[in-house]
């Protein structure tokens, strides 16, 4: 045999070996990365931060858009959350500086249309909720006090549904809240197990807003490998 032909016939042997490579790691399952890990990648990148108004620090994905109009939507659904904890004789961690907001991107809609997220599927696998391998969230808490400070998360919203990106920035900053004014009723609802839906820190009867609130239906759902109680 000539060492043009083996040549020829190594090169053929290792190109198989690489296509049956890239096929195998084609056929593997994708794993879905948790928010932490997400967010870690940009989180130190000065060019992802923005800085609201109000001093919430919203940190964007790359990828992702965000508007003044999200802008000022998620700093007023922060706002929602701080006077209903206040109004519950709630003093710690009621001020839009003591808050970080990851903007992640969204690749597709939730069952009523509105943008969404992927996590592993976690403790949801198997259940309705299953996409194979991963569910779709509307936004989570994933950090609450030191040493990273107080973290959201929610998904890029168009300027259109500012109001559903304020919803889903009150609801989800009353976990960090509660984890510094009421560690029992964190616990207690941190990850809805018990059906519990938001508001989690009730609106003040009387006001003028109670009833519209309570009519809100919002499920959400809890990344239990990413969201981590840093302390209490």
């Amino acid at each position: 045999m000539s060492e043009s032909w083996m040549w020829i016939i190594v090169g053929a042997a290792v190109a198989g070996c690489l296509a049956a490579i890239i096929l195998w790691q084609r056929s593997r399952p994708k794993k879905h990365k948790t928010t932490l890990g997400r967010v870690a990648e940009f989180w130190n990148k000065p060019e992802c931060l923005h800085v609201g108004p109000r001093g919430t620090r919203i940190l964007v994905e790359p990828g992702a858009e965000i508007s003044p109009a999200i802008i000022d939507a998620i700093e007023d659904g922060l706002a929602d959350a701080f006077r209903r904890a206040a109004c519950r004789g709630y003093q710690r961690q009621l001020d839009h500086r003591d808050h970080n907001v990851a903007v992640l991107v969204s690749t597709e809609n939730d069952s009523l249309g509105f943008p969404a997220y992927r996590l592993p599927c976690a403790q949801y696998c198997g259940t309705e909720y299953d996409k194979g391998g991963y569910i779709l969230v509307a936004g989570e808490m994933i950090a609450a006090g030191n040493p990273f400070g107080n973290w959201i998360a929610i998904p890029e919203h168009p300027a259109h549904q500012a109001e559903h990106a304020k919803l889903i920035s009150d609801f989800e900053t009353e976990h960090p809240v509660l984890a510094w004014n009421h560690g029992e009723e964190f616990e207690r609802t941190k990850t809805h197990s018990g059906g519990e839906g938001h508001p989690v820190i009730p609106e003040c009867p009387g006001t003028a807003r109670f009833l519209k609130v309570m009519e809100i239906p919002l499920r959400s759902f809890g990344d239990e490998d990413g969201c981590k109680l840093l302390t209490k």
